[in-house]
């Protein structure tokens, strides 16, 4: 298993990487991952990490430890379209190992905003590593439209990403609360693509319908600093608790206790977040964009909101939204706390299909069925 990023760093890609390989060895195979990740963290299966250093020297030393790494196995599956995946193509071709990409957002999605060399190298990363593999896992169609502009359609393989439906799942005997607050939960990192900026702006929309809202949004970022002090000026921090970075196995009760939960992205691929609130059978409030629209359906298992002027992923957001987003963005979250009959018909939606599509063991599972088509 190879990874541009791994734990101790926490975002969907990386939580895809773990809980797939810890059902993989349930179903005993040895799996070991390469990293340019350096940062150490406890693990159940040997890791690999080597820094990437951006020279020629330092290629040559990526390549050679790469190939010792890769000498031993049966199978390499890259995750990203990015540089690792790239440089993962002429050691499978040497070794005659076959290469399974499973693609997120990294090096895939266009990015025109990159200036002209990273947008280069980024396009060449893409192009060389989708076209070089033998078999291509998508995890949400927008990726699936990606990979076959590069690689014939019966390479490509949809398999969305997964959750681990024991841990988040609803509790069985949830006192109730004491007070008629609501809790309106985030779980973002906080950077400008996942929207968390729109959410804190419709924060004063949506307090004027439910007074006795509670806003808990959990994550770090860049914007943790601007998303606080804007807070202040909008004169609702009483109402507003930043949480900072949790543990992924410790959001459990965070979401239990949730009316709502919030995805206000520019893009996405598919949300490990999204996927662990529906598991959790929660109401979930999303933009309309990226792979939201497959995973909530039309009113069937959350609420889209149209927030931008495309439904296609763009990982540099408008700086702000007209006013008629953004009371959209209060009316549907404000609209959906005082409409308890209504949450719980789409949280039961939610728990039920992600158990049947999600859960880590069907998506192991699938994996290896594409394992075994290229071996």
């Amino acid at each position: 298993m190879l990874a541009e990023s791994y734990l101790p760093l926490i975002g969907g890609a990386e939580l895809h990487i773990y809980y797939l390989t810890r059902e993989l060895l349930k179903l005993n195979h040895d799996i070991r991952l390469f990293t340019n990740t350096i940062e150490d963290c406890p693990s159940d299966f040997p890791v690999t990490r080597v820094p990437w250093k951006p020279s020629l020297q330092g290629l040559l030393n990526h390549h050679q430890k790469l190939t010792g790494f890769c000498s031993e196995a049966n199978l390499v599956h890259s995750h990203y379209s990015h540089r690792l995946s790239a440089m993962a193509v002429p050691v499978c071709k040497k070794l005659r190992l076959p290469l399974v990409l499973t693609l997120h957002g990294l090096g895939t999605l266009d990015r025109e905003y990159y200036p002209f060399f990273n947008r280069l190298t980024y396009k060449f990363f893409r192009r060389y590593s989708l076209e070089a593999a033998d078999a291509i896992i998508s995890t949400s169609p927008e990726l699936t439209g990606v990979a076959q502009r590069f690689a014939p359609k019966e390479k490509v393989f949809d398999i969305p990403n997964g959750v681990d439906t024991a841990l988040f799942a609803p509790p069985r005997n949830q006192a109730r609360k004491a007070s008629s607050e609501r809790i309106v939960l985030a779980v973002r990192r906080l950077v400008p693509k996942t929207g968390i900026q729109f959410l804190v702006e419709a924060i004063p929309g949506i307090l004027r319908e439910a007074p006795e809202t509670r806003f808990v949004i959990i994550g770090d970022g860049p914007l943790a600093a601007s998303l606080k002090q804007r807070v202040l000026e909008l004169g609702v921090n009483e109402h507003v608790s930043f949480r900072g970075a949790i543990q992924n196995e410790d959001l459990t009760p965070f979401f239990a206790q949730a009316d709502v939960v919030v995805f206000p992205s520019s893009a996405e691929s598919t949300s490990l977040s999204c996927l662990e609130a529906m598991s959790m059978q929660k109401a979930v409030v999303a933009s309309a964009v990226g792979a939201f629209p497959g995973l909530l359906g039309d009113d069937e298992r959350g609420m889209l909101v149209d927030l931008f002027d495309s439904h296609a992923s763009n990982y540099l957001p408008p700086a702000s939204l007209p006013v008629e987003k953004i009371n959209a963005l209060s009316e549907a979250i404000a609209g959906l706390l005082g409409d308890d009959a209504r949450k719980s018909r789409l949280g039961r939606a939610a728990r039920e299909y992600v158990v049947k599509n999600h859960d880590w063991g069907v998506i192991a599972k699938k994996t290896l069925e594409v394992y075994e088509s290229v071996m």
